[in-house]
């Protein structure tokens, strides 16, 4: 599954794809119901080196 961005444009889709599926992250909605542009955080995972 590939994310799109809450733009849904299908722009630069393969690249999109390849940077996304190298990273970890997890979203947490504000509220349970459909994600509204600018009503959300995206968090990566951070690792030690």
């Amino acid at each position: 599954m590939c994310e799109i961005a809450v733009s849904q444009s299908y722009n630069n889709w393969d690249e999109k794809c390849r940077c996304w599926m190298q990273r970890q992250y997890a979203r947490f909605w504000t509220r349970p119901t459909t994600p509204v542009p600018g009503r959300h955080t995206a968090v990566r995972e951070q690792r030690e080196e």
